[in-house]
């Protein structure tokens, strides 16, 4: 809104005439009190932005996504099952040789030390040694690779009606730290002998068992033997098994 504001002259007001009046001089003025070329900025005369980066800069604060170190270089990752990270010869997928370690995380030792083993595989299948008759004695070095591991061997022999048998079994070469068991089962009979466990023994040093043929049955027929460890197994030392019809 503007606002016209006379300024009269000094005359007498009753002595003026309508030229006098329209001689007077006129301002005009802005009820803002500002000139129309110096209003403000309505809008806000900056940059709300603030100078910076709304985003704040710097460090997020998310995950770390950085990738898991593989700190031996074999490929794996303690996240991927490297049970021991500063060792590039320990990792799943490797061989678990004869060492005393763990070498393929799988939190069993030396498994694998069974394909040095000739008799391998034969924890649930007997290795057949063959008919005493035809070889009557068998000697063979055998190995436990670990606790968990179990040997057997099978042999046969025939009773003859008019002559009694008798078959020795020893086990020898045990670890002196570790204790192993020594068992005979009959696994067939050619009469009516009865089957299953006949003799078990354990201990350390030497073992040793006796099939002698027993008086009425007819104990011709097939045999186990069951070498195992009851604890200190040594896949590093072999045992040695003789089986003997003297």
């Amino acid at each position: 809104m503007r606002t016209t504001l006379v300024l009269l002259s000094s005359l007498p007001l009753l002595a003026l005439s309508a030229c006098d009046l329209g001689a007077a001089s006129t301002v005009t003025y802005d009820d803002s009190g500002l000139d129309s070329d110096d209003q403000p900025d309505d809008s806000g005369g900056g940059d709300d932005s603030g100078g910076g980066d709304d985003s704040g800069g710097g460090d997020s604060g998310g995950d770390d996504t950085s990738a898991p170190e593989d700190g031996d270089g074999d490929g794996f990752t303690e996240a991927e099952g490297d049970c021991d990270d500063g060792d590039a010869g320990v990792h799943p997928d490797v061989p678990d040789t004869c060492d005393g370690v763990d070498q393929d995380c799988d939190e069993a030792l030396d498994e694998d030390a069974a394909s040095d083993d000739p008799y391998e595989p034969n924890d649930t299948s007997p290795t057949a040694l063959g008919a005493l008759e035809d070889t009557p004695e068998h000697q063979l070095v055998g190995f436990l690779h670990n606790d968990q591991d179990t040997d057997r061997f099978s042999f046969s022999v025939v009773d003859e009606w008019w002559d009694s048998f008798k078959v020795e079994v020893s086990l020898s070469n045990i670890p002196a730290d570790g204790t192993y068991r020594l068992t005979l089962n009959r696994l067939s009979s050619v009469g009516d002998a009865p089957l299953g466990e006949l003799d078990q023994v354990f201990g350390s040093g030497s073992l040793s068992l006796t099939l002698a043929d027993a008086t009425g049955d007819e104990d011709g027929g097939e045999y186990e033997i069951v070498v195992e460890a009851i604890a200190g197994a040594d896949c590093g030392q072999g045992y040695l098994l003789v089986v003997q019809k003297p």
